[in-house]
């Protein structure tokens, strides 16, 4: 059974979704007032910049009562030359909301860059292939043993030695807590399951590791118990 929905406020969607609803006519946008780009710069990093002009010039600019169409566009990276550029041709007279600054980082916040290259460290040749992180299976089908020297080998070099290093960085700052970000959820739950097998107990310094995911594809309540643990320190 399909329903219909009527005087309906707000919209959310993501653009290939709210492309469909439009082309197939169950969206319709002249009664837009307000059109809102959430993470813009990551929307025209990924090639969206057609596809916002044509839902933008869909929007009437001014509404029946004399109002002029609001856009607000939200960025992590504010001062991109690309988001600043597309305000300007969908914005009238814009105002800049600037919670950081440019160059503005915490005093608590300090910067490390970790080179990661696995010719110069050959240690991920050694390692058990059993006890190292697992990978996201990409180069599952290719030779990817140590003497390969494929492009598919140093990648999968690259992917086991971040998970080693991760864990040599907690120690070696002695870090009671630490925030992980991976680039995929399943790479979230490799490095869950990495921590869980490292940390079966204290090492030799005392430390012990334990870890918990809190990405999209966990339920709500397992998220919830697993920030509560975080906040009171019975995850690492």
């Amino acid at each position: 059974m399909s329903v219909r929905l009527k005087q309906v406020d707000i919209v959310v969607g993501t653009p290939g979704r709210l492309d469909d609803l439009i082309s197939t006519g169950k969206l319709t946008l002249s009664q837009v007032r307000f059109l809102v780009l959430d993470e813009c710069d990551g929307l025209l990093t990924a090639g969206y910049t057609d596809f916002i002009m044509r839902i933008y010039n869909q929007i009437p600019q001014v509404t029946p009562d004399g109002k002029r169409l609001q856009v607000i566009v939200c960025s992590a990276t504010l001062h991109s030359f690309d988001v600043k550029k597309l305000s300007e041709k969908i914005m009238h007279f814009p105002t800049w909301v600037d919670l950081k600054g440019e160059d503005s980082v915490p005093e608590t916040v300090h910067h490390v860059v970790v080179p990661v290259n696995p010719k110069h460290d050959r240690s991920w040749e050694r390692l058990d292939r059993k006890n190292h992180i697992l990978t996201d299976e990409v180069h599952a089908k290719d030779n990817t043993r140590p003497g390969a020297n494929s492009s598919e080998m140093w990648s999968e070099a690259i992917k086991i030695l971040k998970g080693e290093y991760t864990i040599r960085a907690i120690k070696e700052h002695n870090m009671d807590q630490a925030i992980i970000f991976c680039r995929t959820k399943i790479d979230c739950d490799n490095m869950e399951q990495y921590f869980i097998v490292q940390g079966g107990g204290p090492d030799k310094k005392g430390h012990q590791l334990s870890c918990v995911c809190l990405h999209g594809d966990r339920k709500p309540n397992e998220r919830k118990t697993n920030l509560d643990r975080f906040k009171v320190s019975s995850v690492t």
